[in-house]
């Protein structure tokens, strides 16, 4: 059970991502420019922690860096903010 820790850690950290980034683009089309871009930066930060984790090695396959919905969530998230005007993000 401890080899799937790191998956479960990104996933946690993705959904977050996730979530922060709608409550963003909902504070935005709100008028909530000030709440939106704190939680477009909340959701970028998320997204970098869960870029950060790695797989343990020697017991899953393939290591390195844990990778759930690659090039979906994580570009879902970065163009987001980009398309909502956020240039710069935490």
């Amino acid at each position: 059970m401890a080899d799937c820790a790191p998956w479960l850690d990104a996933l946690s950290l993705w959904g977050s991502a996730f979530e922060r980034t709608l409550d963003a683009l909902g504070a935005r089309l709100d008028g909530h420019d000030a709440r939106a871009a704190r939680w477009f930066a909340e959701a970028a930060a998320d997204a970098r922690r869960a870029g950060d984790i790695h797989t343990i090695p020697g017991e899953t396959r393939p290591e390195g860096p844990v990778r759930i919905a690659d090039g979906v969530l994580d570009t879902f998230i970065a163009e987001a903010a980009e398309g909502a005007g956020v240039t710069e993000t935490a």
